[in-house]
Formats: structure tokens, C-alpha cells, sequence
């Protein structure tokens, strides 16, 4: 992948990987509310940005992004300089 996308693409992709995962290793405890805010740094970004993640992997049936488009995105909710990883 390091070949077709640029450093802050690929960048902005792992963290996005990366709170995905946390917050789905942690999802159990945050849906029954055993979860408490402060525990992890991690998970409390996880949560924070989890919305942010599912608006960017939806996708309406008439939505046609262009792949410029989608990679501003990425880059725009999920670069190192918006999130703190």
C-alpha cells in the first residue's frame, strides 16, 4: 500500500484502523456501561471519534464521493493533526 498512497493518506487510514479497533476490542463494555470515561486515554478517543468513523464508512445509495473526495476526507477527520494518537 506504501507504493499508491501518499504518507498522509496512509497515515490518516491507520489511525481511523486503529480507533476502529480499540473501540471495538472495548465495545461490550462501553454498550452496557461498565466502561468508565478516564480509564484509557485510548478507548476515550475511540469513543470520540466513532461517530466520525461510521459517517465516513457510510454510504448513501445516491452518493458518488470521487476518490479525491474520499481521500480529503480521510485526511480531513482522521490526520494526525486533527486526532491525537
Amino acid at each position: 500500500m506504501h507504493e499508491i498512497v501518499s504518507a498522509e493518506q496512509l497515515q490518516a487510514a491507520e489511525i481511523l484502523k486503529k480507533n476502529l479497533a480499540i473501540y471495538e476490542s472495548s465495545e461490550d463494555l462501553i454498550t452496557i456501561g461498565a466502561y468508565k470515561k478516564g480509564s484509557s486515554k485510548e478507548i476515550d478517543q475511540a469513543i470520540r471519534v466513532y461517530p466520525q468513523i461510521q459517517e465516513y464508512l457510510r454510504q448513501g445509495i445516491y452518493e458518488v464521493p470521487s476518490f479525491q473526495e474520499s481521500i480529503q476526507l480521510l485526511q480531513t477527520r482522521f490526520g494526525k493533526d486533527v486526532i491525537n494518537v
